[in-house]
């Protein structure tokens, strides 16, 4: 991991697809972790320009309760590439997504709280220029806490999604949108059923 100028932590990147003309080409976006009160300007900018924003709610419990929250929870955003000079800070209107992720210390899980792609990259009928922003922070945080479970209180209009990233109904949950990603069962167990659905054809 470097500790980027602008006080975030680069994990590392993911690839993405990016509009080049009138098509979409790979590209690897920065995986980053914002860092306490030396980011929280980032979190603004998304509370206040990103329309109805999921880190709004985050973003006024900072406010209120302070800075000591930021041991409660990690937030790591996908952000656009970026040039850093010394002592430069990130530009917001680079974030492309942002997940508010809660680690539980000697227990089995941790859990995905809140996920949010920027709303101008939501695309559902038009072009967007960027795509599979989602996938793009669920892979890396699958990557970067591969040893246990990672849980998400799923939308109902998510469910499909978290799907495709290897989640499965959590059956010691009665919410049935509740979901669970397994590293064993997500790696194992996908590479085994794409062996038997290979021989059965």
């Amino acid at each position: 991991m470097d500790k980027v100028n602008f006080g975030a932590t680069k994990i590392g990147t993911v690839k993405i697809l990016k509009l080049k003309g009138e098509k979409y080409v790979p590209y690897r976006a920065h995986f980053i972790k914002l860092e306490t009160e030396n980011d929280f300007y980032v979190l603004k900018a998304m509370r206040d320009n990103w329309g109805n924003s999921l880190m709004g709610p985050v973003c006024d419990d900072l406010e209120e309760y302070g800075q000591d929250l930021w041991n409660d929870f990690s937030i790591f955003a996908l952000s656009e590439r970026q040039r850093y000079r010394k002592n430069a800070k990130i530009d917001p209107d680079k974030i492309l997504g942002a997940t508010l992720f809660v680690e539980y210390p000697g227990c089995k899980d941790n859990c995905i709280s809140v996920l949010q792609t920027k709303p101008e990259y939501i695309s559902h009928d038009r072009i967007s220029d960027y795509k599979h922003i989602g996938q793009g922070i669920v892979r890396s945080i699958q990557k970067k806490f591969h040893t246990k479970a990672i849980i998400v209180d799923s939308e109902e209009d998510a469910v499909d999604f978290y799907i495709k990233q290897g989640f499965v109904q959590n059956k010691a949950s009665n919410n049935p949108y509740q979901l669970i990603w397994e590293p064993r069962k997500s790696a194992f167990g996908r590479f085994f059923i794409n062996l038997f659905h290979n021989f059965v054809k």
